[in-house]
């Protein structure tokens, strides 16, 4: 029994260190520690215009490879996807000149960093910005496909148009002029054709911003017409 036992792990051991091919002649090993950051860089150069510092973190070691010794070896990526995904695959070939050497696939976790806006607290539909605490912070930003607020102008002329909950970051979606009329105001509607000026009263159906188109009611006739904001008190119906 012990000389069967023994015949077997001199078996399993001489399987196990004559696994590893030896190198041709004239090559060396290019270990995957070698290898990933020249793929990161190959990698990052693919995306010149991400608005934001991609990070690159390995899912799976990149492949050692057998490379010619004593020559500069690069990395050519062949695919990878038209925009970085959090999972990337990326297949790329190692070249040595104008030589082709082999072909393989690289995985890894990607991160886009960015700076953003983040709410610092609750925010409320209908708040202007300046009274709104936020403050720049650094998110990754990779799954993330809606325009940011740039915070140009984080004043009373902004508000929001929905509530915000505390960390959330601000899109410009977010943001809209603040209305100066609401709905359910009662406004005057100047009508102006050549030398005619007409006035009347109606009835805001929705909020509005100096300068945007809103709906309007006339109180008489119960007409809904379209009528650009003028301030406070006066929209414009023009024609």
């Amino acid at each position: 029994m012990n000389r069967i036992l023994l015949t077997l792990l001199l078996t399993v051991g001489f399987t196990a260190s004559g696994a590893s091919r030896p190198l041709p002649a004239g090559h060396r090993l290019m270990t995957a520690a070698e290898l990933l950051p020249l793929l990161r860089d190959s990698l990052i150069r693919t995306y010149p215009n991400l608005d934001g510092t991609l990070e690159l973190e390995p899912a799976r070691m990149p492949t050692a490879a057998a490379v010619p010794s004593g020559r500069d070896i690069s990395v050519r990526i062949l695919f990878a996807p038209p925009v970085p995904t959090a999972f990337l695959s990326a297949r790329y070939e190692l070249r040595m000149g104008d030589k082709r050497i082999g072909e393989w696939t690289a995985f890894f976790k990607a991160r886009v960093m960015r700076d953003v806006w983040v709410a610092q607290g609750r925010g409320q539909r209908g708040e202007t910005l300046d009274t709104l605490t936020i403050a720049r912070q650094r998110r990754d930003v990779i799954n993330l496909r809606q325009p940011f607020w740039d915070g140009r102008k984080a004043d009373a002329s902004l508000c929001l148009k929905q509530n915000l909950l505390p960390g959330s970051i601000v899109f410009d979606y977010h943001v809209r002029r603040t209305p100066v009329v609401q709905r359910g105001q009662l406004v005057d509607a100047v009508i102006r054709a050549g030398t005619l000026y007409v006035a009347v009263q109606v009835e805001v159906m929705q909020d509005g911003a100096v300068g945007e188109t809103i709906r309007v009611r006339n109180t008489k006739s119960r007409r809904e017409i379209r009528a650009r904001v003028i301030d406070g008190g006066t929209v414009q119906v023009d024609f």
